[in-house]
């Protein structure tokens, strides 16, 4: 993979850099409050009656570092909580119920075989509320479709993002419109 090749020029929150002779890419993706709404994570109400958040981005970011590997493996690491796993492919990953489930179902939804490092960081503790879940699927899947040469739009973003959270081995339910300010608003 030729970082070089990348096509930052769309995307604000990406950065490339070479270190040592090893291409890293950065992607962030800010973290939001929600005001008011809700609904979104109810699939029993939002497809009968649609939903809606109030909530807007604030200037905290959840981080994604991926670098390439050379021995087939796939590697996540957790600064947040503190924990890292490393598998020989993505078939045989399993961190349901996990701090590193989100990682592991947007690897699973995307389903390429990759060689990689990932290294996940927030600039706010998990569970405070403020979206860090959807920031973090958002700026892994971001980082991924961009390694991947698999460019996608806001929208695809957040609709990919919302899948990948959705997925039965995920476990996590987010909320359809919990998903467009990290993917989708750039304040």
């Amino acid at each position: 993979m030729e970082f070089s090749r990348l096509s930052c020029d769309n995307a604000p929150f990406i950065s490339v850099s070479i270190t040592r002779g090893i291409a890293v890419l950065i992607v962030r993706s800010r973290l939001r409050i929600s005001f008011t709404g809700g609904g979104t994570d109810l699939p029993a109400h939002y497809e009968n009656f649609g939903g809606a958040v109030l909530s807007s981005t604030i200037n905290k970011y959840f981080y994604t570092v991926l670098s390439e590997r050379k021995d087939g493996r796939i590697q996540i690491t957790s600064s947040d909580s503190h924990i890292f796993e490393s598998w020989q492919e993505i078939a045989a990953m399993n961190a349901t119920n996990s701090e590193l489930e989100i990682p592991v179902a947007v690897l699973k939804e995307l389903d390429e075989e990759v060689s990689i490092d990932l290294f996940l960081a927030s600039e706010i503790p998990p569970g405070t509320g403020l979206g860090s879940s959807a920031s973090e699927c958002t700026s892994i899947l971001k980082a991924l479709t961009t390694y991947l040469h698999h460019p996608l739009s806001k929208y695809g973003l957040a609709e990919r993002a919302f899948q990948s959270q959705a997925m039965p081995w995920g476990g996590t339910s987010a909320g359809r419109m919990n998903l467009r300010p990290p993917s989708a608003v750039s304040i």
